[in-house]
């Protein structure tokens, strides 16, 4: 889904959910590695909140050694 200024859900009123949607506005992308540089140590919970607001976030597999981790992706904005 694409957003534009009008369309878009609402934001988290604060603390990491509103850190992690912030990060996704302006990477595109965050990993639990990501995350844990600003003390978000519960990435996919703080992911569901922001899908309850609304907003539509991508999660893929991402390999490293010794396993796999998630990618999230905020879809461009219009």
């Amino acid at each position: 889904m694409n957003y534009d200024l009008f369309t878009q859900p609402a934001w988290p009123k604060g603390g990491q959910s509103r850190e992690v949607l912030t990060y996704l506005h302006r990477h595109g992308s965050i990993s639990p590695r990501e995350a844990m540089a600003f003390g978000c140590y519960r990435l996919a919970a703080r992911i569901k909140d922001i899908r309850d607001l609304g907003w539509e976030i991508q999660t893929e597999a991402e390999a490293h050694d010794g396993g796999t981790h998630a990618r999230y992706r905020l879809p461009r904005m219009r």
